[in-house]
């Protein structure tokens, strides 16, 4: 199935939830915001959000600084 992950085409299995993909990509689950369709996601959520076809999957790592 055919995803969008940071503005690139991704193809990923059925079923395949968020966290796992996360996982694969390499990304530090723990210190990144997700956005899926253009809502926010909340951490707790990765684990049971389940991907869907077309799914636009940004991954933003915040930026800390002064």
């Amino acid at each position: 199935m055919r995803i969008i992950l940071d503005g690139m085409e991704h193809e990923v299995p059925e079923g395949m939830t968020l966290l796992r993909l996360l996982e694969q990509e390499g990304e530090p689950v723990t210190h990144v915001l997700v956005e899926l369709n253009g809502r926010h996601l909340l951490q707790h959520e990765y684990s049971t959000t389940i991907l869907q076809e077309n799914d636009r999957v940004e991954v933003i790592l915040p930026a800390a600084g002064g």
